[in-house]
């Protein structure tokens, strides 16, 4: 017997899960890939991407770190990613960075 099913976990994003017998392993089919970047804001280090790595891990992170700018956020390997904080913000954006809330500063 053969299964198929989706994820949605976002409007326009699905998965596909199809598995043509019991006990197979199986993976999402990654959407949008080249489309798509997933944005992750966070104060603490991100060993629960380990949990989502079956469908975190095709796509470009952009996390953004809140809190101490000097504290490093540790990011499992395998992860395509860049990491902004409240600096790289204030940097980039200039007098415009105030457009963004940082909580924990």
């Amino acid at each position: 017997a053969s299964f198929s099913s989706s994820l949605s976990l976002f409007p326009d994003l699905s998965f596909s899960l199809t598995s043509p017998m019991a006990g197979t392993t199986v993976s999402p089919t990654p959407l949008l890939k080249d489309e798509l970047d997933i944005v992750i804001p966070t104060i603490r280090n991100l060993d629960f991407l380990e949990m989502w790595r079956p469908f975190f891990q095709p796509y470009h992170l952009i996390i953004v770190q809140d809190g101490d700018p000097s504290r490093t956020i540790r990011v499992p390997e395998g992860f395509d990613y860049e990491l902004y904080n409240r600096n790289d913000i204030n940097r980039i954006l200039g007098p415009k960075a105030s457009c963004i809330s940082f909580k924990g500063l």
